[in-house]
């Protein structure tokens, strides 16, 4: 018994450091990640149909629409959405964004681009953006079908 005990107080320590430089490490690979994300925008992409995709330097319309211009009798057809979020408050019409929904508003197939929500929020404690733009391309004559 006193050979377990003495094992134990001598394994002690040792468990105490690793456990301290574990949680250092950890401690440390949070910090960064959190730093990491919280540089830039999140931006997230929804796909509502597909299309082909155009060079990402297209041409697009900003235009202003309300929801009758985009629906089922409408001249536009919403092709998707892109949302973006961002710590600290912006326009919705920087540069920056317009830089990044051009570029995914191409690859969805839109010839034009509305925006759709934008929210802010400032405290004495933080501020955030959140902008919602919608994709979408002139509504075309539906094929006629075949028979199965």
């Amino acid at each position: 018994m006193s050979s377990a005990r003495g094992q134990r107080l001598e394994l002690a320590p040792i468990a105490c450091y690793r456990q301290r430089v574990t949680s250092r490490r950890i401690i440390g690979f949070v910090c960064v990640l959190w730093g990491a994300t919280a540089c830039g925008p999140e931006v997230r992409e929804t796909r509502l149909g597909f299309y082909p995709a155009r060079e990402p330097e297209c041409s697009l319309e900003f235009v202003q629409a309300d929801a009758r211009a985009y629906g089922p009798a409408g001249p536009w057809e919403l092709v998707g959405y892109i949302n973006i979020s961002e710590k600290h408050s912006a326009n919705p019409f920087s540069p920056k964004y317009r830089q990044i929904v051009r570029a995914r508003a191409c690859s969805q197939g839109g010839e034009a681009v509305t925006l759709l929500q934008a929210a802010r929020r400032d405290s004495r404690f933080d501020s955030g953006s959140g902008v919602t733009y919608g994709v979408l391309r002139h509504r075309r004559p539906v094929p006629a079908t075949t028979p199965f």
